[in-house]
């Protein structure tokens, strides 16, 4: 799924939903743990905000298109507020698509109406590529 990622190491998160209308699905502060599993050495090096932009498969990117300009569309007023919120570094839409090493190449389609929305609202657009299920990781 599409997820808008919000962060800066003096973003006050909390502040900034008392008074927003965007409902994350991940918070998360600077100096926190990352990991239950190794809480001492991974934490967070910034603040910020994951909020959910559709719910979309990895295997649907188009879907996942759609739904980040219905997403934009739809909360301009809020992300406009968000990338002009003191200490908010970085704001970005992120695809997660999976890789397949059977494909020869492997194609990202963004419309025009994307890039220009997310433009006129201070968004950056990422693609985040992950390995298959069933493939293996070093």
């Amino acid at each position: 799924m599409c997820v808008l990622r919000a962060s800066g190491k003096h973003f006050d998160v909390d502040t900034f939903l008392k008074k927003s209308k965007l409902k994350p699905c991940l918070v998360y502060h600077r100096g926190e743990p990352k990991s239950q599993v190794k809480p001492k050495k991974y934490k967070w090096p910034d603040s910020g905000i994951n909020v959910p932009v559709g719910n979309a498969s990895f295997e649907n990117y188009r879907r996942q298109i759609r739904d980040a300009i219905q997403f934009l569309i739809k909360n301009k007023t809020e992300i406009k507020k968000l990338s002009k919120f003191p200490g908010v570094e970085s704001v970005a839409l992120d695809f997660p698509t999976s890789h397949d090493r059977n494909k020869f190449i492997q194609d990202y389609f963004i419309p025009t109406e994307l890039i220009a929305l997310s433009c006129q609202l201070g968004v950056e657009l990422r693609i985040s590529e992950y390995p298959e299920p069933n493939e293996k990781t070093t």
